[in-house]
């Protein structure tokens, strides 16, 4: 759905409107809001589960709110991402919103120690996943099988 993408970018927009519009998609009611908005009819047939969508747009939010370096919109994802770490750990899952989440603190990581402008140099590029994948390694509860770190 491009439109759940264009969240992410939102924050690049910034300012206190996309803050605060960013920060409401964070939650579960303000996403399924915009799904009521946005999809219309019933879900296409591979979509078993509405809560797929709320968690596409709870993550793309998580993202904007990032980029928009709005600290107490990121102290919120921080938030989520801990119990939603705690939860997919517990039911040994990997969600939507956790996937989504893993990226929105490694964009945070990167931007933090490398800078916006390298992020963005970043984007779409060939080498995105490759500077990006050291980041999200460190939020996931489990290791791929080539990680020999453990945890």
């Amino acid at each position: 759905m491009v439109k759940v993408q264009i969240l992410r970018f939102i924050g690049l927009i910034g300012g206190q409107e996309a803050d605060e519009e960013l920060r409401k998609a964070l939650t579960p009611e303000g996403a399924q809001q915009l799904v009521n908005e946005w999809i219309h009819g019933p879900l296409p047939p591979w979509e078993k589960e509405e809560n797929h969508y709320i968690h596409m747009i709870q993550g793309a939010s998580a993202v904007g709110i990032v980029l928009s370096q709005d600290a107490d919109g990121i102290r919120l994802v921080e938030e989520l991402y801990k119990e939603e770490h705690a939860y997919c750990k517990e039911h040994q899952i990997f969600s939507e919103l956790y996937h989504q989440l893993i990226d929105a603190m490694g964009i945070r990581d990167l931007i933090r120690e490398e800078g916006m402008e390298e992020y963005l140099s970043l984007v779409g590029s060939a080498e995105s996943l490759n500077a990006l994948s050291p980041y999200f390694e460190k939020y996931r509860w489990y290791k791929l099988p080539s990680d020999s770190s453990g945890e």
